[in-house]
């Protein structure tokens, strides 16, 4: 396991940290009712046809049991799922530090520590208690969760600072409400390029893809990483990056991705087999 390097000059650490359990599990489910208005939509449902049951004669008001129960058992099994979720990656939850300069971000525990470049996160939003810093745009994946409490004054201000001067130009604010108030990251780009894109575009956007996750993947390797956690750091970070460069939305790559692991990844018969 990689052990914490000394601090350079320019690098800030902030005082020790831990995230309650409950508190990550909350944060998950928010986010699925805030970025997935079908869920709302299913307890809507559920609520609306619960109430309509009270006003019905005899066995059919009974029968508005079943949409209520569907309402309470609907949620409680999301964060079931989210806190075994949370259970499976127990270092978030550990007792850790926070080491931050102009490059890049390291958690670092008791006996572990994971690194990333300012340049694999897309966005980054705050509330009173928490940052957090996101590694894809559109979806419900947990961000990276740190509390303010953990930071003095001063490296709030150098963290604002480190964000706004990284390779995406990262803006430190309120999470947006939806999808749609957001001002993405390569926004520019995506409109000049457009969503539909010909067969050698997709290809050298899926090659570019394969080029950095593997770059990742050695990267993660050097460093200590088990098997399960370099993949998942290499994932993260090469599909960070492509989502950057070109400006594509999570749906478009999902599907070049899915189709450069059927034409043209050099192992694709044996990998799409395994992914499909």
């Amino acid at each position: 396991m990689q052990q914490p390097t000394a601090l350079s000059r320019s690098d800030c650490q902030t005082r020790e940290f831990h995230i309650a359990h409950y508190a990550l599990v909350w944060i998950l489910f928010w986010r699925l009712i805030k970025w997935r208005p079908t869920v709302l939509i299913r307890y809507g449902v559920c609520g609306g046809v619960a109430a309509l049951c009270l006003f019905l004669p005899g066995f059919y008001r009974a029968a508005g049991l079943l949409p209520a129960l569907l309402m309470v058992l609907m949620p409680a099994s999301t964060c079931h799922m989210f806190s075994n979720y949370v259970k499976r990656n127990s270092q978030w939850t550990k007792p850790q530090r926070l080491r931050f300069g102009p490059f890049r971000l390291t958690r670092i525990g008791q006996d572990w520590q994971q690194e990333r470049k300012w340049e694999s996160y897309v966005m980054i939003a705050e509330d009173p208690m928490y940052f957090y810093l996101y590694l894809f745009r559109d979806t419900i994946d947990p961000p990276d969760v740190f509390p303010k409490s953990a930071f003095t004054p001063e490296q709030q201000q150098q963290f604002y600072e480190y964000a706004r001067t990284s390779p995406n130009r990262l803006v430190v604010g309120p999470e947006p409400a939806t999808r749609a108030q957001e001002s993405p990251v390569g926004a520019d780009s995506g409109k000049q390029k457009g969503m539909n894109r010909s067969k050698e575009e997709r290809k050298s956007i899926f090659l570019e893809w394969l080029r950095i996750h593997n770059e990742a993947l050695l990267d993660a390797f050097s460093r200590g990483a088990s098997k399960e956690r370099a993949l998942d750091e290499a994932l993260n970070v090469a599909g960070a990056r492509i989502l950057h460069i070109y400006g594509l939305s999570v749906n478009e790559f999902n599907s070049i991705w899915k189709e450069g692991m059927r034409k043209w990844h050099p192992l694709r018969k044996r990998w799409w087999e395994f992914w499909k």
